[in-house]
């Protein structure tokens, strides 16, 4: 393994065995041949991965997708069924807070029984002691069972045990979302205080917010393997668009197939899209009249993105095919946040008209906006509206029911203020 690696899975898989009836565990155990009874049901499979010194590693993945698996192969409590981890350094795993507590032991017994295994003495000892007791804050019941403590009381013992014992690895599973907001806030201080010390870290979060802001890499596991492995903020907007689509294996399909074409085919993909014939089984709107297709949010560099920030300016953009002669068409966009609730979406003016298309005609839309909603999930609909006033004649296509176009905020701001003083 190369110096600078913290940690190397080679070739890893991982499968229970299933079987579908108890008597089949029985049969198979005296069967002199070691005939199988079971079926393999993988969970991992041939999964490589190196992560650096100093990563901060972010795992990604729908429910149920091994990552909580990959974790605890790696922390060593697994044990991979092929394949091979290799870790250098002192490695800490939080895969539950009170995953480390013996429930029959004292705090006090707990703290020096954990120091032992990792083997600290003298004055560290006193300090890391001394710690843990402030952060858990539990007073005198630190010489008290801990099965008599709340399960508050367990979670700001167990994390001050987790995190005061500085490992070389650090593996974070979800447990940053237990407690109070108070207890919470503790213990993002102290994850920050480590990656502060480049400390390697192993971090899974179902907030993509948090491992934006966390992680320096992250990789997207899905079928038994990694499918996306890059920087946390592209990981993360493959992520999401994968979350809000229909058909999932599709989804990252068409994702894989964009990053491996090249850059000056990829600028001219939606052209060719568009131009050609729309299969049956395309993203967006179609009736007999009309057919709304390609929609997606993208930068202000034309990148597509399903996971936007606050504040920053993007574009919608979405193509629509006549099939018949309109007059007067306008296009409005209606945004929606996640209890249906309709949001201010400022698209109105001459340029949302089209004073007349025939049949065969095809138009991209495009419509900037600034992302000035905060946190949480939206989607966004299409309405077309057309008026013949000479034949008084109303045509409305609206989506909203029947289509919508799925994204979601993160409100990462820098709050900006100004202290004034006045003597009294």
């Amino acid at each position: 393994m190369r110096k600078n690696l913290a940690i190397k899975v080679d070739n890893v898989s991982k499968f229970y065995k299933i079987y579908n009836r108890a008597r089949d565990r029985v049969k198979e155990a005296f069967n002199p041949l070691k005939k199988k009874y079971y079926n393999e049901h993988y969970v991992l499979e041939n999964l490589n991965l190196e992560i650096e010194k100093g990563d901060v590693l972010g795992i990604f993945g729908l429910n149920g997708a091994g990552k909580s698996t990959l974790l605890k192969i790696i922390a060593g409590v697994v044990t991979p069924s092929k394949g091979r981890v290799t870790v250098s350094g002192s490695i800490n795993a939080m895969l539950e807070v009170t995953g480390s507590l013996n429930p029959e032991l004292t705090g006090t017994q707990n703290i020096n029984f954990n120091l032992d295994l990792n083997r600290i003495k003298g004055e560290d000892r006193a300090s890391i002691t001394k710690d843990i007791v402030d952060f858990a804050e539990i007073g005198s019941y630190i010489e008290q069972p801990v099965k008599s403590y709340s399960s508050g009381m367990k979670a700001r013992l167990g994390f001050g045990i987790a995190t005061s014992i500085e490992p070389d690895i650090l593996i974070v599973d979800e447990v940053l979302a237990v407690g109070d907001a108070v207890f919470q806030q503790k213990c993002f201080l102290r994850i920050r205080k480590l990656l502060e010390k480049n400390k390697t870290v192993v971090f899974v979060s179902h907030s993509v917010e948090l491992m934006v802001e966390f992680c320096n890499r992250a990789i997207f596991l899905y079928d038994r393997n990694i499918v996306f492995d890059g920087p946390a903020v592209d990981v993360a907007n493959y992520y999401r668009r994968v979350l809000l689509s229909e058909d999932k294996h599709k989804e990252i399909l068409s994702i894989q197939n964009k990053l491996n074409i090249g850059l000056e085919a990829q600028k001219n993909i939606f052209t060719k899209r568009v131009i050609g014939d729309i299969p049956d089984n395309f993203v967006g709107y179609k009736d007999a009249n009309i057919v709304i297709h390609n929609v997606m949010i993208c930068d202000a560099h034309g990148n597509e993105k399903s996971y936007l920030s606050s504040f920053q300016e993007y574009f919608f953009k979405f193509a629509i095919d006549f099939k018949q002669d309109f007059n007067n068409v306008e296009i409005f966009c209606i945004m929606m946040d996640v209890t249906g609730k309709k949001l201010p979406w400022v698209s109105h003016g001459d340029c949302n008209v089209i004073p007349s298309v025939r049949a065969g005609d095809k138009y991209i839309i495009k419509n900037s906006f600034k992302c000035n909603v905060y946190n949480g999930f939206y989607t966004l609909s299409i309405v077309i509206k057309s008026i013949d006033l000479e034949n008084n004649h109303i045509v409305l296509v609206d989506t909203s029911d029947k289509y919508k176009y799925k994204f979601e905020v993160a409100n990462i701001v820098k709050p900006e203020s100004r202290l004034s003083f006045q003597k009294i």
